[in-house]
C-alpha cells in the first residue's frame, strides 16, 4: 500500500491579497473483489469463522486521517526560516503516540530551518495514538517545504508519510531470524 498526502500553502502579502490552498491524496488502488457467486462456491459449508487481516482501504484511510491531524498541528507551530528550505524530519512513534526519536536533515544545509521543523515537532507533542493495526509502531517522515523571500512572499508544504514497523521475524530453532543464512 503506497499512501501520498500533500498540502500546499501559498500566501502573498501585497495590496491584493492571495491565498490558496491544495490538498492532494493519492494511493494505489485496492485489488478488486471477486465475485459473490465465485466465493460462495469456495467456501466450505460449515467452516469454523477465518481471522482476516486488517482491511487496507480502511487502514489507509486511518493513517491519512492521523497524518492530515498531525500536519495541522505541525503547521500551527512552524515557523518559516528565511531562504528556499527542504527539511526531512524522521519520528519514530510508537503505537501510543509517545516519540522515540526525531532525526531532521535539510538540503541544503540549513540549521535554522531544521531547528524550526524540529521546535514545530516537539511542541505538537504528545502525538495521538496511531491507527489500531499498527501495533508495533510507525516511522513517520515530514518533509518541510519552504520559500520566504525578502519582499514577504512565501510558499510553505508539509509533506507526510507513515511507514509501518514490521513485527519481527519468528526465530528458528538456533535463535538465529528464520530468513537469515
Amino acid at each position: 500500500m503506497l499512501v501520498w498526502v500533500g498540502v500546499e500553502l501559498r500566501l502573498s502579502v501585497r495590496p491584493a491579497v492571495v491565498v490558496s490552498l491544495a490538498l492532494i491524496v493519492s494511493q494505489m488502488p485496492a485489488a478488486p473483489a471477486a465475485p459473490a457467486h465465485a466465493a460462495r462456491a469456495k467456501a466450505a459449508p460449515s467452516a469454523a469463522p477465518v481471522k482476516q487481516a486488517p482491511n487496507s482501504a480502511a487502514m489507509s484511510q486511518a493513517m491519512n486521517g492521523y497524518l492530515n491531524r498531525l500536519r495541522g498541528k505541525l503547521q500551527s507551530f512552524w515557523l518559516m526560516s528565511d531562504g528556499d528550505n527542504r527539511v526531512v524530519v524522521t519520528i519514530d512513534v510508537a503505537p501510543d503516540g509517545a516519540v522515540n526519536g526525531v532525526k531532521a536533515e535539510s538540503t541544503p544545509k540549513c540549521e535554522p530551518a531544521e531547528q524550526s521543523a524540529s521546535d514545530s515537532v516537539s511542541k505538537s507533542e504528545p502525538f495521538e495514538a496511531l491507527p489500531s493495526g499498527l501495533n508495533q509502531g510507525a516511522i513517520v517522515i515530514l518533509t518541510f517545504v519552504s520559500k520566504v523571500d525578502p519582499h514577504g512572499d512565501s510558499t510553505s508544504n508539509i509533506l507526510t508519510r507513515m511507514d509501518p514497523h514490521q513485527p519481527p521475524k519468528p526465530a528458528t530453532a538456533n535463535g538465529a531470524p528464520a530468513d537469515s543464512k
